[in-house]
């Protein structure tokens, strides 16, 4: 006639703590993670800028007549929430007479490093 009440079902105090633990391990992991992808995101947005900057400038003075003199500039990258400013400086040589090499250096600092890219271009009269 009696029934025990041995039945109970659930977790116990120690298994929650356990579960609620490794919870947070597995959200600090994300969390830091996140915040490499941001970073990571951040600084790639710069690097289209300044690329898609270097290749316009270097297709301008590709179309400018041959021999003219190329300026070097400078400028700022405008992203989210801020501005990168920028350089670009331009160096010709004449290998042949009727070629001329342009080189090209774009320069910016980003999160504190200076970081510039360089390309190059023959025109051929």
């Amino acid at each position: 006639m009696y029934r025990r009440i041995n039945d109970a079902s659930g977790f116990t105090i120690l298994e929650l703590l356990v579960s609620i633990g490794i919870f947070v391990v597995i959200l600090m992991a994300m969390a830091g993670f996140s915040t490499l992808l941001i970073r990571t995101n951040g600084a790639n947005e710069v690097r289209n800028a300044a690329v898609k900057t270097a290749l316009d400038k270097m297709h301008r003075a590709e179309l400018l007549p041959f021999g003219s003199p190329i300026t070097s500039s400078a400028g700022s990258f405008q992203m989210r929430d801020s501005s990168v400013p920028y350089t670009v400086s331009f160096s010709t040589s004449t290998p042949t007479s009727n070629m001329e090499k342009i080189d090209e250096t774009i320069s910016y600092t980003y999160r504190g490093k200076p970081i510039s890219y360089k390309l190059s271009s023959i025109v051929v009269k």
